[in-house]
C-alpha cells in the first residue's frame, strides 16, 4: 500500500558501506504515472535515493543541493502486470568512473541513460552514515510513497554484487527466477526484509525496521504474479486504484465508453476470483469482456451500440439489493432475480476450454450453477465467442455515488481487510472467501500453466 513504509536509523557508521553496497529488491508497480519513492537514505535535502519518476523512468542518485551523482534511464517501466527484479550498485572506489553506479533489470545491465554523472572515486554515500535514516518505500521527508508490492529486499553493506546472487535463468523458459535465500555476508548495515512474511523486518543480523502504516501479506509474489487492475488499461482522469491495484473508485466518471480490466488475460483454462461491490449506485458494471475491446472505451464500439458494456458478460448491480441486469456479447439484457446488494461478495467463474461464465453471490451461483460439473452457467456458448481471450473488467457512471469494486484475485484481501474465512481450493494458488470449483484456480502464472 502506498501509505505504508519501513524506516530505520543507522546507529553504527561503517566507511566501507558508504562506499560500496549492494541493493536488490523485486517489486510490482501499481501505478505508472507517479513519483514512487523505492529506497532513500539521508536527511532534509542530503539525500541517496532511488526512484521512479512520473514518466516511469527510474533513477538512483544523490541530491545535496543539486545532483553529485545520477543516473537516470531511458526505459520507461510501466509495466503493471509483471514483477521487475532490480539491483543497484555503488562502489565508489572503482577507478572507472562508469563502474562506480550500476543498475541491473531482470539480470541484465542497463546501459542507456538519459543522464549519467558519477560520483569521484572514494567518494562516500549516506546509505551507511550514522544518524541517518533509511527508509524504504517513501522517501525520507515523507514525500513519493511507492504503490505497489515489494519482496525480498537484499541490502548488502560494503559489498558490490552481481544479480547471479539473487536470481538465475531459468534453462526451460528463459524468464529471469528468484533466489529466495541467497548466501551473502550482510555487513554492518545490511539487512533482507520481505521473505516470506511480514513478522520479521531484519534477516541480516539485528537492524530491525519500523512499520509505518499496515504491511499486507499478498499471495503476489515474483514466483507466481497474480493478476491485479490494469493501471493503463483505462482513460477516465477521475478512475483510481488502490490496495495494489486491487480495488478500483470511478470517482466522478460519466462516461459509459470507460471501463478498466485486468493485467492478465484469461485463455485455455478455468478461473476464479472474486470482487466486494462496496460503492455505487444502480451503474456498476463488473464481468468479463475480450481483451481486444477494452482499448476501444475512448470510442464506439461493435455490438450494436456506442458503450462498451454492449460487448461484455457482465452484471449491472441494483443498489436497492433486488435483480441486477445481465449483459451479453449478442447486444441484449435481461434482469436476473439474484440479489446483489452493496458490501456483497461476487464471484465469477470463467471456463475458457467450454465457453461458460458463471455468476454467484455470498456463496451462491445464480441459477443452481455448479462450475465444478458445468451445470447452468449463466453465461454459454451462444454468448462466449470462440477463441476469445478474456478479461476480469469493470465500469460505473456515477448519478449520484461514485463505483467501486475491491477485487480479490487470490491475494486473499478485499480492500485492505483480509478474508473473513478461507474456502477450500485444491489448486492451492490464491486464497477466497468461498469454495474455488473443483477444477478452477487462480488467474495467475501459475494459474495460466496448470
Amino acid at each position: 500500500m502506498a501509505s505504508t513504509y519501513l524506516t530505520r536509523t543507522i546507529t553504527t557508521n561503517n566507511p566501507t558501506g558508504r562506499k560500496t553496497m549492494t541493493l536488490s529488491v523485486w517489486l510490482k508497480r501499481a501505478t505508472a504515472s507517479a513519483t514512487n519513492m523505492i529506497f532513500a537514505t539521508g536527511t532534509g535535502s542530503e539525500r541517496d535515493m532511488i526512484l521512479f519518476e512520473s514518466d516511469g523512468k527510474l533513477q538512483f542518485s544523490r541530491y545535496d543541493s543539486s545532483y553529485i551523482y545520477q543516473l537516470k534511464t531511458n526505459r520507461q517501466f510501466r509495466d503493471t502486470s509483471a514483477w521487475y527484479h532490480f539491483v543497484f550498485v555503488y562502489d565508489s572506489t572503482q577507478s572507472t568512473s562508469s563502474d562506480r553506479l550500476k543498475i541491473y533489470v531482470n539480470g541484465v545491465q542497463e546501459t542507456s541513460f538519459a543522464t549519467a554523472s558519477y560520483p569521484s572515486q572514494d567518494y562516500q554515500s549516506n546509505y551507511s552514515q550514522s544518524t541517518y535514516t533509511q527508509t524504504l518505500g517513501r522517501d525520507t521527508d515523507g514525500n513519493f510513497p511507492f504503490d505497489g508490492c515489494m519482496s525480498h529486499v537484499n541490502y548488502i553493506d560494503g559489498t558490490a554484487l552481481t544479480p547471479s546472487t539473487f536470481g538465475s535463468t531459468d534453462s526451460t523458459t528463459g524468464e529471469w527466477k528468484i533466489n529466495t535465500s541467497p548466501s551473502v555476508t550482510y555487513g554492518t548495515n545490511g539487512f533482507f526484509l520481505l521473505k516470506d512474511d511480514n513478522s520479521n523486518l531484519d534477516r541480516g543480523g539485528s537492524n530491525n525496521f519500523t512499520i509505518n502504516g499496515t504491511l499486507t501479506k499478498t499471495e503476489d509474489n515474483p514466483s507466481n504474479n497474480f493478476a491485479t487492475l490494469n493501471a493503463v488499461s483505462f482513460h477516465e482522469a477521475n478512475f483510481s486504484l488502490s490496495n495494489g491495484a486491487n480495488t478500483m473508485a470511478t470517482g466522478n466518471n460519466t462516461a459509459w465508453n470507460n471501463a478498466i480490466c485486468s493485467t492478465l488475460v484469461a485463455t485455455g483454462g478455468k478461473f476464479y476470483w472474486e470482487a466486494k461491490w462496496t460503492d455505487g449506485d444502480s451503474y456498476s458494471i463488473i464481468g468479463i469482456i475480450e481483451a481486444k475491446e477494452i482499448h476501444r472505451c475512448a470510442t464506439s464500439v461493435t455490438g450494436g451500440g456506442s458503450d462498451i458494456y454492449f460487448v461484455a458478460n457482465a452484471i449491472q448491480t441494483d443498489n436497492g439489493g433486488g435483480s441486477p441486469q445481465r449483459y451479453r456479447l449478442v447486444n441484449s439484457d435481461d434482469n436476473i432475480s439474484i440479489s446483489a446488494p452493496p458490501g456483497c461478495i461476487m464471484q465469477f467463474a470463467l471456463d475458457c476450454e467450454n465457453r461458460k461464465f458463471w455468476f454467484g453471490v455470498n456463496g451462491t451461483f445464480y441459477n443452481s450453477g455448479n462450475p465444478a460439473t458445468g451445470a447452468n452457467p449463466t453465461w454459454d456458448t451462444t454468448d462466449i465467442p470462440a477463441n476469445g481471450e478474456f478479461v476480469p473488467y469493470a465500469q460505473g457512471y456515477k448519478i449520484s455515488g461514485a463505483t467501486a469494486f475491491q477485487f480479490n484475485f487470490g491475494n486473499g484481501f478485499f480492500g485492505s481487510t483480509a478474508i473473513s474465512s478461507e474456502g477450500t481450493n485444491a489448486s492451492n494458488l490464491g486464497k477466497f472467501e468461498y469454495d474455488v470449483p473443483s477444477g478452477f484456480t487462480a488467474l495467475s502464472t501459475k494459474g495460466l500453466n496448470l
